[in-house]
């Protein structure tokens, strides 16, 4: 399962860098590091990868709490949760659930 979840990783840090993003190794988050932090200007992007199995985790919806809270005070940042094309729908559905606006968005791999 671990290797899933850094293939998903690898992937999409591969398609921010050819899209002009930088990615970044320090979190600006003092408890929660996520999957990838990239920039591009003056944006910050947050994307919290998860699979199948994770994806309902209580340690899972801690994580997305904490980057909500971030972002939703920051004019500059957006979040991205990047699920398996299988799980996209459901995904969706726990983000409106949770948060009820876009400052997260689901993206499927």
């Amino acid at each position: 399962m671990a290797e899933k979840h850094d293939r998903m990783v690898a992937q999409y840090r591969a398609q921010l860098v050819r899209r002009g993003y930088r990615i970044n190794g320090r979190s600006p988050f003092v408890d929660y590091r996520p999957d990838i932090f990239a920039t591009k200007g003056s944006s910050d992007l947050f994307v919290e990868v998860e699979i199948e199995v994770t994806l309902n985790s209580p340690h899972t919806l801690e994580q997305l709490e904490k980057m909500y809270s971030y972002i939703a005070h920051k004019g500059h940042c957006r979040g991205v949760l990047l699920v398996p094309r299988g799980v996209a729908g459901e995904a969706r559905f726990l983000i409106d659930a949770l948060f009820g606006d876009r400052h997260i968005c689901v993206k499927s791999s």
